[in-house]
């Protein structure tokens, strides 16, 4: 082993105990492992020794020795003290050369411990990136080692964590199905990795579904379970398995709420059982009724057979194999009692295998028309009022599959945004078999087309000039149109020397970029390399550009302010100088949706010039004031539950690059110099956008390359730490109400760490 750096130094012996005992002779006949530490990057070494992050992506980058058959268990272990604020480490496998192959481990919190763990590098990568943190920080570094793990070592590591995952992972590797073993021991090191899971933020958070919770919402809704409104509920049924059609239907008969009504539309099942379940049913309680169709009409028949048959003031939508918890119909009662004018409530989900066991929470954003053009975000739990139904018309059979995006569609055409609510909370569980038995699980390429027809339909009758395609993992991209003659854009651009970055930025701009009527203005803080002038003099030549000097010190906010000032653009677009433009179409995505009305800020997905994601939108409230999403992920990834395959609403975008009305940004009064002079003036800015009741969007479709802050020195240190500080300070204070309240960001996602983890506990009580 060839350390390479100060920054290793001998790890100290483990205290003595049984387990650390077998650990130590198991380490002993553990495979040699040989690495060599390659580089740091945004890191330094402080007069005191430790660590000091000079960006918000510091990294450390460690060459493996070549395997290319077999995977390899690698132990990371390293020492943190003296840590200014705690760190969320990451560490990354990759094969050197090839970006697209990539693995990524979300690591423990920690502060001023050890961290030690284990993970699985499949075959062929011969790459670490260790990130110690994802901003600012100050902290120091020792003890990293690195070794390979033997069978020996995994298994008494492995048992230490997941005994019942061990033995499974034995049977199978006695099988010699060494996959499925492997599959199992990983689930017990992500597990450790993970902390706590979702079985526990059940145990402890599930208001709607865990017993401890319940007596105290039946207590709580008490004076709405007889007298608050009926809720009808719609269930189409055909062939489903009789256990499941059986507990589906006790899942409403064990509701909190009394006044509720159930009608089963039978859509002419074959299977004998659907008939025995339903005289069951129909025996069992008064409130359920059944419908019978003497011929196969489809899903969207049968719903409509049973929405003209209900008597409710709103309708709940369930498929016959799914369940809902027993607070269910109690949360949308108070939700309706709280807010009267409510027209459609829909509420978070999660699904439910055929053992009964739940995973995969799915945690929605408050209500957001973009996002529902994309996808059918509402579904499950829905629940709609009758009158509005009516108003909408009914499914339509011609785009089964997609019939209930295509009904909500139709729904918000005839409602405001603000008589819809989110109720943050499990109000279902989506039964997904081994076998596909759902009509969209069978034939997903016929829900395409519908999901593509129902959008391109309402788009003719909402928005006219806008188009429809096909977006990644099939989603909907929306393509907005653009006034005849598109606007103009200036493109603000502050600089400071570095040519070698300013070079490529604006070369790229104006040989790249697309959009008929743009200028490009520079504004010069002060450079004196001889290099970076010459250039600024060369570029000033071309008809789009002009130079502003602007002296003294770094002042983003200022020094934008001033461009704003002398912009000739209705439109204003800020790109940082190391921003690289690598497609033609990205100013012309970003003023479609610039010149929308309700749209006060258009933020792009930039990607680090290794292709992995920088920012893709910012979560207000992330790390104490605000974090960019889906940060370090590659390139195509989908993002959480398809974000990223879809234009969508945010708390805030960067405005490293980030295209805003001329007249927007100084109705709010553009950026704040006095307060906010390098760090958070973008998110004060959009946060005063959406307070003045403009909406903040992200689109995924410009894309550019951002190397992030390169331009500038680290917040770390000296005056520009007493700056930053105080600049998170005034965020605090001004913004106090709103940054642990993003309303696209679910209370029950975490504020710690990377974001689109579980809350431990949610926040309760910080809605919109």
């Amino acid at each position: 082993m060839s350390p390479g750096t100060d920054l290793l130094t001998a790890a100290k012996p483990p205290r003595s105990t049984l387990v650390d005992f077998l650990r130590r002779k198991a380490r002993a006949w553990a495979p040699a492992l040989s690495y060599r530490i390659l580089r740091q990057a945004e890191l330094e070494t402080d007069s005191d020794g430790r660590l000091v992050s000079t960006g918000v992506d510091p990294q450390i980058f460690i060459q493996l020795t070549e395997r290319e058959q077999v995977p390899r268990w690698l132990r990371i272990r390293f020492r943190v003290q003296q840590v200014s604020t705690p760190l969320n480490p990451m560490l990354y496998a990759f094969a050197s050369g090839e970006g697209n192959r990539w693995v990524e481990y979300r690591l423990p919190s920690i502060e001023n411990g050890v961290l030690d763990e284990i993970v699985l590098v499949p075959p062929g990568m011969n790459m670490l990136r260790l990130d110690p943190t994802n901003g600012p920080a100050v902290f120091r570094l020792t003890d990293l080692v690195l070794h390979e793990v033997g069978r020996s070592e995994l298994l008494v590591e492995a048992w230490s964590t997941d005994r019942r995952a061990v033995l499974r992972a034995l049977g199978y590797r006695m099988l010699r199905r060494r996959n499925r073993s492997r599959k199992f021991l990983m689930r017990a090191f992500d597990a450790r990795r993970s902390g706590r899971g979702y079985e526990e933020w059940l145990s402890l958070f599930d208001r709607a579904g865990s017993a401890p919770f319940l007596p105290v919402r039946q207590a709580a809704d008490a004076a709405v379970a007889k007298t608050g409104p009926l809720i009808s509920i719609v269930m189409p049924v055909f062939n489903p398995p009789e256990r499941f059609l059986r507990e589906a239907i006790r899942s409403v008969l064990a509701q909190t709420h009394e006044n509720w009504e159930l009608v089963l539309s039978d859509d002419a099942s074959t299977e004998r059982s659907v008939a025995r379940v339903m005289a069951w049913a129909a025996h069992l309680d008064p409130r359920i009724r059944v419908i019978r169709s003497e011929t196969q009409g489809g899903i969207s028949t049968a719903t409509n057979l049973a929405m003209v048959a209900v008597k409710g003031d709103y309708v709940a939508f369930m498929d016959h194999d799914d369940l809902l918890p027993p607070g269910s119909l109690a949360a949308v009662a108070a939700e309706i009692a709280a807010h009267p004018q409510v027209r459609l409530i829909y509420s978070d989900e999660d699904k439910v295998d055929d053992l009964g066991n739940r995973y995969d929470p799915f945690f929605k954003p408050e209500f957001d028309p973009d996002i529902l053009l994309g996808q059918n975000m509402l579904n499950h739990l829905c629940v709609i009022h009758r009158q509005t139904l009516v108003e909408a018309g009914p499914l339509r059979s011609t785009l089964d599959g997609s019939q209930d995006h295509d009904l909500l569609l139709r729904v918000m055409r005839r409602i405001d945004r603000s008589a819809v609510r989110h109720i943050p909370e499990i109000l279902y569980h989506w039964r997904r078999s081994r076998k596909p038995r759902s009509f969209s699980q069978q034939q997903q390429h016929q829900v395409v087309r519908a999901r593509m027809a129902a959008v391109r339909e309402h788009l003719a009758a909402t928005i006219p000039g806008a188009k429809a395609d096909l977006a990644m993992a099939g989603y909907v991209r929306i393509i907005w149109p653009l006034p005849d003659p598109a606007p103009r854009v200036s493109i603000i651009i502050p600089t400071r020397d570095r040519v070698a970055l300013l070079r490529p930025c604006v070369e790229s701009i104006l040989a790249k970029t697309a959009y008929p009527d743009f200028e490009v203005i520079i504004v010069d803080n002060a450079s004196t390399d001889p290099e970076t002038l010459s250039f600024l003099a060369s570029v000033s030549a071309d008809d789009r550009v002009r130079v502003l000097r602007h002296p003294g010190p770094f002042n983003f906010s200022e020094i934008n302010n001033i461009a704003a000032r002398q912009a000739t653009g209705e439109l204003l677009c800020f790109v940082n100088n190391d921003i690289e433009v690598t497609e033609g179409d990205w100013l012309r995505e970003m003023a479609s949706h610039g010149v929308r009305p309700d749209v006060g800020a258009v933020g792009a997905k930039l990607l680090y010039p290794d292709g992995h994601i920088q920012h893709a939108g910012v979560v207000v409230g992330l790390g104490g004031v605000a974090g960019h999403a889906f940060k370090s992920l590659v390139r195509n990834h989908p993002g959480y539950f398809g974000r990223l395959c879809v234009t969508h609403e945010v708390g805030a975008v960067t405005a490293a690059c980030m295209l805003t009305k001329a007249s927007s940004f100084w109705q709010v009064g553009g950026f704040d110099a006095e307060n906010l002079a390098v760090a958070f003036n973008d998110v004060d800015y959009c946060l005063k956008l959406r307070e003045a009741g403009q909406r903040i969007i992200m689109t995924p479709f410009a894309c550019l390359i951002h190397a992030e802050s390169a331009s500038r020195g680290p917040d770390t240190e000296g005056p520009a730490l007493l700056r930053f500080q105080s600049e998170i300070a005034y965020m605090k204070d001004r913004w106090a109400d709103t940054l642990p309240a993003d309303p696209f960001y679910s209370p029950n996602l975490s504020l710690v760490g990377h974001g689109y983890t579980l809350a431990f506990p949610p926040r309760r009580g910080v809605r919109p």
